[in-house]
């Protein structure tokens, strides 16, 4: 696939998919591939991204991100594109930082593999767990690390910046400048909720090719006035249509209508307030009937049904006038 059909292919409702997990945090890889089956039958659903934050990235090794991969693009039948986070493996622990060389050639053989089984896209973190070499500023560390992968392999390339990231190591616009000048760079998700940290990468890539994808799904009809193409959220997984119908009628011109969509986002976003997301999105699916085990790892046990319910018909509640 060209870098420019990967474009337009990577846009509207991708959802970041939960990882099922065993109650002894094994992979649930047949309860992934059904999770999988569930979201593009919905009709609302754009694309996955297979080990997103939302599904614990940070505690997978290399072999179960292409096991889970392998497991997602089989289920998916090229149905929906496929899009694989392929960082090397490191924990998020600041303390504990990861051998830059050994993250290098983990993300690169990640990258190459995910292209070998087929994937639309890799995915790729901004390396704020890598220490800038001597006489290297953070920004230059992580515009090295995106070219050092460009350059290794020929899939398609999305960088995403998560909440959280550290604020020396948030790209910046002149560094966004010199990363779209790299071959296969063809997309970010963008994890902030303001106009002053989103609009500064959106004039930088505003009529380049390439897909800009909103980080928060509270801020999405303002990130799409900027000029985002999509949404990468937790409900993408459990209320895609109500973030569908925010973009349909934004580019529809409709913005009475956007908006009441917007507010419905934020209704359904309340419906989890206080619990684990990772854990109830996944009993709320469950109850829908995807076959998959609802634990997660180092998460809280799965919670009673009436905990469930209440939050399943909120969120059912909030939905269902944009259903079809």
């Amino acid at each position: 696939m060209s870098y420019q059909k990967a474009v337009e292919k990577i846009r509207g409702v991708i959802a970041p998919m939960f990882t099922p997990f065993t109650a002894s945090g094994e992979l649930d890889l047949g309860g992934a591939a059904n999770l999988v089956r569930y979201l593009v039958d919905t009709g609302y659903v754009d694309g996955v991204f297979v080990r997103s934050g939302l599904g614990q990235m940070y505690t997978f090794t290399t072999a179960e991100v292409l096991d889970l991969a392998k497991a997602a693009l089989n289920a998916a039948e090229g149905r929906l594109p496929i899009l694989v986070g392929c960082a090397g493996e490191w924990n998020g622990d600041l303390e504990r930082r990861p051998d830059s060389k050994r993250y290098l050639e983990e993300s690169i053989k990640l990258c190459s593999a995910a292209s070998e089984m087929g994937a639309d896209a890799a995915v790729l973190v901004v390396p704020f767990g890598l220490l800038p070499p001597e006489g290297c500023s953070p920004q230059e560390t992580v515009l090295g690390y995106y070219q050092q992968v460009a350059s290794a392999v020929s899939i398609p390339l999305v960088i995403y910046q998560p909440p959280g990231t550290p604020p020396e190591y948030r790209i910046l616009p002149e560094t966004m400048k010199e990363l779209l000048k790299l071959n296969g760079i063809i997309g970010m998700k963008l994890s902030v909720s303001t106009t002053k940290e989103f609009e500064p990468i959106s004039e930088v890539v505003k009529g380049a090719p390439f897909s800009l994808i909103a980080g928060a799904e509270n801020f999405l009809l303002e990130a799409l006035k900027l000029g985002a193409v999509g949404v990468i959220g937790q409900g993408c997984n459990t209320y895609p249509e109500i973030l569908q119908a925010v973009i349909h009628y934004y580019r529809a011109g409709n913005m009475k209508k956007a908006e009441e969509a917007q507010q419905a986002v934020l209704r359904a976003l309340r419906a989890t307030d206080g619990l684990d997301t990772g854990v109830v999105s996944k009993q709320i699916l469950i109850k829908r009937g995807v076959a998959m085990q609802p634990y997660g790892r180092n998460r809280p046990h799965p919670y009673p049904d009436e905990v469930v319910s209440k939050a399943a018909e909120e969120i059912d509640r909030c939905a269902a006038p944009y259903r079809r």
